[in-house]
């Protein structure tokens, strides 16, 4: 069996958008506040932020196809023990181990497709749309499945996933691997790490309050699920059309994806159904341009590839601590607050660009 970059991508991450989805709405439903629903969350990123770091030091010199199918394993066996938990404190521990994993995982799958010296046009591009696939399909999959069989029914499917990655992994992926260089090199320094910050910031916050915050005005699991599928779908699109949206917008693309994030802060005032898809769809092109052109940065330099996505890797996880951490801070004032404080962080991001141009 040949090895498919996009199988590979969407399997691993259906996984981890099943488990994603589930933690926050069991956590409320076992009566988790939202600051500790931002506390589960932040501790994913806390252990993610260290094994990313460290993680080309771990798997650098060791055989990636046996490191990636033990790492699935791993992964199934931790979206397994959620089923067990009875009190939502237990789950920052759990999401602890869950991101230190992942923060291994991760930067070397990052690094895949620079390793293939004779890959097609566009092998990131497949790679990207296919992990962004599994944001669409996830949410909606879990979503329906809890309406007919309960929450502790998703992290099953999400162990089923990850289990089916391993095999995968073991069945389908080449043991000896060449490094190569990206599609559009750029000279770029670190300056893949403040895209990566803010996407991961935004999706930190989106996929652990928000759901909890449209489950507390009244919004249903199945729509619940359909939003945060928009989200994922508009930014699979955005991947897929990348460089058309680049031939566009050029240096501005950047700009536009903090721009485009930023539309998280119309969450609370979006009444209703449609605008809250309409406000999701925005938000994901955006989020989409955002990892897009950060991983494109951080794969430019040959030879320092697995070190760069290592950082790269390092900067989401930064993200998805402080995200939903502050997020969790700042509702004590008032659940609304959430939002704009989410999107200002996006904002922000505009002002040195301002200047430059």
């Amino acid at each position: 069996m040949k090895f498919n970059i996009y199988l590979f991508a969407i399997t691993m991450e259906l996984s981890l958008s099943c488990v994603s989805f589930g933690v926050p709405l069991y956590a409320r439903s076992l009566g988790a506040t939202d600051a500790l629903i931002g506390v589960i969350g932040s501790g994913f990123g806390l252990s993610y932020i260290f094994s990313a770091l460290i993680s080309h030091r771990i798997t650098g010199r060791r055989n990636p196809r046996n490191i990636l199918g033990l790492l699935a394993l791993l992964y199934a066996i931790i979206s397994g023990v959620y089923v067990l938990v009875e009190k939502p404190a237990a789950f920052f521990f759990i999401r602890f181990v869950e991101g230190f994993t992942l923060g291994l995982f991760w930067p070397l799958a990052d690094s895949i497709p620079s390793w293939f010296a004779e890959r097609k046009p566009g092998y990131m591009r497949n790679y990207n749309a296919g992990w962004s696939t599994a944001v669409v399909v996830a949410p909606l999959l879990s979503g329906y499945l809890s309406m007919f069989y309960g929450l502790r029914s998703v992290f099953l499917l999400g162990l089923a996933f990850a289990f089916t990655e391993a095999v995968v992994v073991f069945l389908t992926m080449p043991v000896h691997l060449a490094v190569h260089e990206t599609e559009r090199p750029k000279s770029t320094g670190f300056g893949y790490v403040r895209p990566a910050f803010v996407n991961a910031y935004v999706t930190g916050t989106l996929l652990t309050l928000y759901p909890a915050w449209l489950n507390q005005t009244g919004f249903g699991y199945e729509s619940i699920g359909i939003l945060v599928g928009v989200m994922g779908f508009t930014r699979t699109v955005s991947f897929l059309l990348e460089h058309r949206i680049y031939q566009h917008l050029g240096e501005r693309t950047m700009s536009t994806g903090y721009a485009l994030c930023a539309l998280f802060a119309l969450v609370p005032f979006a009444k209703g159904f449609l605008l809250q898809l309409f406000v999701m769809a925005g938000v994901g092109v955006g989020m989409g341009l955002l990892f897009h052109e950060g991983l494109n940065l951080a794969l430019e330099p040959a030879g320092k590839v697995l070190g760069n996505t290592s950082v790269f890797e390092t900067a989401l996880g930064t993200g998805f601590f402080f995200g939903p951490v502050v997020a969790g801070a700042v509702s004590v004032f008032g659940p609304f607050l959430i939002f704009p404080e989410t999107a200002m962080v996006s904002l922000v991001q505009l002002v040195p660009i301002a200047r430059r141009g």
